[in-house]
């Protein structure tokens, strides 16, 4: 149940405040428009200062949540992104929209990505790394929600669309954190997942781990940041203004292509969810990840024809099935739970320069060439940078000093994937022997 939730509910956030920027960016640049031009600069800068103020407060939220727990996180995170929404869907300027959404933003980071990644590392112990892939299902769904949202906008405009996603948000996200989430399941008297019964009078599993002082000291946490700064820059840049750049491409039906690739991510993230389960060499696939994504853009960059857009659907679609699960599955197995909210929080305040200059580089290129085609080469460029960044961290993450620092932080999982073999084959065995 936990787990249906979180995906629902993350679905819910990741279109109403992620997804919905794709369609915000040319109905603003319209309505916005400097000396009867569609500028896309201004109104990308207004978004990504929303994102800076969200990796600001990120660590923050996720001490929140590993003091406080998820569910109340959740709840006011909710409400927060909500009463934004309605605010400034009655802005009538653009400094007004940036203001309510880095409120809007705020909110986001109490509730999207790391909410529920933190209730599954609570809930979970055995198949906690395919739990954690299984809930990107709903990331991918919500992009298909591109497709009805930008029908509301063309029939009516963009402020129409942020108050459906503050309703949205209230009525969906608000009422499932009010009365049914939990953040542990000993406070409805149901065991971790997986647990047997010595392991339960052994202690919680979120006692394990490293905490945010010593991830922080580590070599591996800031190759992690750097590999997932210079990974994220293309994708996030994409996504952010994939609708803007098939529309000006002359492509028919943007916001088709566009839901259909959504579409294809959502679909392949449940067998792929369960599949992460199995795999170890989760920074290998990391790289391969990389390389698809980088392969996508690339296939649009060359051209929009029919061939090629079937080519980026099925690169984007199905290598970007693992793209959010990358970050809570490649953090969780390297720190464990103890502070995984904090951790990432902190993390994604690093990541946060590859994820809005990217967009900010893009609007002002497109200014100043009327294509987004130049800003797309060089991005799918650096995302190179992150290939080297995920080999450095895979050395130091299965290195002997980081092994031994695990074992003694109570990690059973150690190498990296051998716990998921483990736990198959011997579900009696000790994870701590």
């Amino acid at each position: 149940m936990i787990l249906v939730l979180g995906i629902l509910c993350s679905g819910i956030a990741a279109a109403t405040m992620f997804w919905t920027v794709t369609i915000y960016i040319p109905a603003l640049a319209e309505q916005f428009a400097v000396d009867g031009e569609a500028r896309r600069f201004p109104v990308l800068v207004a978004f990504m200062l929303g994102s800076l103020i969200s990796a600001i407060s990120g660590p923050l939220a996720g001490r929140w949540m590993d003091t406080r727990g998820a569910r109340e996180t959740i709840l006011v995170g909710s409400g927060m992104a909500a009463v934004a929404l309605l605010a400034t869907s009655q802005a009538d300027e653009l400094w007004q929209v940036g203001v309510g959404w880095g409120i809007v933003s705020v909110g986001r980071s109490m509730v999207f990505p790391v909410g529920y990644s933190w209730l599954v590392t609570r809930w979970f112990l055995r198949r906690r790394q395919m739990a954690l892939g299984t809930l990107t299902i709903g990331f991918g769904i919500a992009g298909v929600g591109v497709l009805p949202l930008s029908m509301i906008e063309e029939h009516w405009d963009w402020s129409a669309v942020m108050v459906a996603s503050a309703l949205l948000l209230l009525l969906v996200n608000g009422l499932i954190a009010l009365l049914l989430i939990h953040d542990r399941p000993a406070s409805i008297g149901v065991q971790v997942e997986g647990m047997t019964e010595s392991e339960a009078q052994a202690g919680p599993p979120e006692t394990a781990g490293f905490t945010i002082r010593e991830a922080l000291r580590s070599p591996a946490f800031w190759l992690l940041s750097g590999a997932f700064m210079t990974f994220f820059i293309a994708p996030a840049t994409f996504s952010t203004i994939q609708l803007d750049f098939f529309e000006t491409s002359g492509v028919q039906q943007a916001a088709l292509v566009v839901a259909i690739g959504a579409a294809v991510r959502g679909a392949s993230r449940l067998p792929f969810g369960l599949l992460l389960g199995r795999i170890r060499r989760t920074f290998l696939l990391a790289i391969v990840v990389a390389t698809t994504q980088v392969a996508a853009i690339a296939t649009v960059v060359i051209s929009t024809s029919t061939p090629n857009l079937a080519v980026f659907v099925l690169l984007w679609g199905l290598g970007g099935a693992f793209v959010p699960m990358m970050e809570p599955t490649l953090v969780n197995r390297t720190f464990g739970p103890r502070h995984f909210g904090t951790i990432v929080g902190a993390m994604m305040l690093l990541i946060f320069p590859g994820t809005a200059l990217g967009p900010i580089a893009a609007g002002a290129l497109f200014d100043a060439t009327g294509s987004y085609q130049l800003a797309l080469t060089l991005m799918v460029g650096v995302v190179a940078i992150s290939i080297a960044f995920f080999a450095l961290a895979a050395l130091v993450v299965n290195g002997e000093r980081h092994r031994r620092a695990a074992a003694t932080r109570g990690l059973s999982d150690w190498p990296p994937g051998a716990a998921d073999a483990r736990y198959d084959g011997a579900r009696d065995a000790d994870p701590r022997a």
